[in-house]
């Protein structure tokens, strides 16, 4: 026979369930009602792991989604925010709001963008 589960007994179960099924980790609800984290993990497995069953294979984002999500992050808020030592630590953005058109080469050498061996 198992060991007897020794959460069940606990006089906050209701609240120590509560918090497992909220997602809390074992380290934070196992300090707050002192109790050990290897009870929690027995008591999760024993009677709530069941009811948080995760869902089917066809229902989890796959690698695909990751990929997009990644992609997305990097080039639509890192790239465009970081800063880049060869726009003089500006970022991308802020440095297209400070760059203005030359008309001619000459004014961008005028203005140092270009050196005149460049142009």
């Amino acid at each position: 026979m198992g060991r007897p589960c020794t959460i069940c007994s606990h006089p906050h179960r209701e609240a120590i369930n509560q918090a497992l099924r909220e997602g809390y980790t074992f380290r934070d609800v196992a300090g707050h009602y002192a109790v050990s984290k290897t009870a929690l993990h027995r008591h999760w497995q024993a009677h709530l792991a069941a009811e948080s069953a995760s869902p089917p294979v066809s229902q989890r984002p796959g690698s695909g989604t990751a990929r997009r999500a990644l992609f997305d992050y990097i080039e639509g808020w890192y790239n465009p925010h970081r800063r880049h030592s060869a726009l003089g630590y500006l970022s991308p953005a802020e440095y297209e709001e400070t760059w203005q058109p030359h008309d001619t080469v000459q004014d961008a050498v005028s203005a140092g963008m270009v050196s005149a061996a460049d142009g």
